[in-house]
């Protein structure tokens, strides 16, 4: 099979080879005796030649595989967004100039802005539990042998969580789009729902080449950019979902810090995702002890509208393990720090731009005294 490309003032061999899968050539167009039955022509639909269009049934219309390709691209990159920005956090983490990594759930998404770190690579996700947060640190770990710093954004509650063993399903969703495609680990989950792909499927296009280059280019522009702004992730306990946090009343607050902190609270109850979560633990620091990695746990700073609310236990048992575990673990504990003001949350536990601002300097700082 030869491609021919019939070049016009819209449409180049050029801007046609990169979308063709190798092994397949691709030369420009010259004559209609040149082409055979298993042979493709790409034109434009307003090239003037109109009679190749209407003679050949091997003719592909550039404009209209274009429209149709990038949007498939477009859906299916908003429908797995956290996928492949995962999955290009990932390969970046590999890269030998990275020596800090970051992990965990929402908080360590919501938590961090990369402008004010450096060599650091956020491999957090939302509701990513700790043996999937340490599972993706030791696959970047294992190859970027310059890593030296591992932080993980958390709550008290975190040695509780196990995402596989969650009872909503759309939590469970993120097993399928997530970690199974880019771990091949479903962890704990018996039954995963199906997870759809929208791309198309091509002989001749090279549709997942062009889709990584996509993919990366979004992922240089941030988690959040123009198009997704951190505001937009608040966790909205509270009745009136047009307000922000910002424009709530204090009784509007302290309803929804009681809500978010209950929904927390059910967590403390799952003792054997606790106990499992202290032996991933303990095998992670190993792991770091034997490649003198620092490990520091960063309880990320939450409103006094939840932390009132939430079980006093997390916190007890949180410091335990810590304290019970051995190696050297390092911890940030700003979960009441007063540097932090309800200006700069976005909910009841997750920050805004100028609290991620705030939080990452203090990472900062604290990994420099280490």
């Amino acid at each position: 099979m030869i491609v021919y490309v019939k070049e016009c003032q819209y449409v180049s061999l050029k801007d046609i080879v990169t979308w063709i899968k190798n092994g397949i050539a691709v030369q420009p167009f010259k004559s209609k005796a040149d082409v055979r039955e298993n042979d493709v022509v790409i034109m434009s639909n307003r090239d003037e030649d109109t009679d190749i269009r209407l003679t050949m049934n091997n003719v592909l219309i550039y404009e209209d595989f274009f429209e149709k390709v990038s949007s498939s691209i477009i859906q299916e990159f908003c429908y797995n967004h956290d996928y492949y920005y995962l999955k290009n956090a990932l390969s970046r983490a590999k890269e030998s100039d990275i020596t800090t990594l970051i992990s965990g759930a929402s908080y360590g998404v919501l938590g961090i802005d990369p402008s004010y770190i450096e060599n650091t690579v956020n491999l957090s996700s939302i509701s990513q539990d700790l043996y999937y947060s340490s599972s993706l640190v030791k696959g970047a770990c294992a190859t970027n042998l310059n890593i030296k710093n591992i932080v993980f954004c958390v709550g008290y509650y975190y040695f509780f969580t196990d995402l596989s063993r969650t009872q909503n399903q759309d939590e469970i969703l993120r097993i399928s789009k997530v970690y199974k495609p880019l771990l091949h680990d479903e962890h704990h989950c018996i039954l995963l729902p199906p997870c759809n792909k929208m791309l198309y499927e091509s002989n001749i296009f090279d549709i997942e080449k062009v889709f990584d280059l996509y993919t990366w280019g979004e992922y240089t522009k941030g988690f959040f950019n123009q198009n997704r702004q951190r505001k937009d992730f608040a966790a909205k306990e509270w009745d009136d979902k047009s307000k922000s946090w910002s424009e709530l009343s204090s009784r509007e607050k302290i309803e929804a810090g009681k809500r978010r902190a209950e929904l927390h609270n059910r967590s403390i109850k799952r003792e054997s995702s606790f106990f499992e979560n202290v032996t991933i633990l303990q095998d992670f620091l190993d792991f770091c002890s034997k490649r003198e990695i620092n490990v520091l746990f960063v309880i990320t700073p939450v409103t006094s509208y939840y932390l009132d609310y939430l079980d006093p236990d997390f916190k007890s048992e949180f410091y335990r393990v810590l304290n019970e575990v051995n190696g050297i673990v390092h911890l940030l504990d700003l979960s009441d720090n007063k540097e932090f003001v309800d200006a700069d949350f976005n909910d009841t536990d997750h920050l805004n731009d100028r609290g991620a601002k705030k939080l990452t300097l203090n990472i900062v700082q604290a990994l420099a005294e280490m």
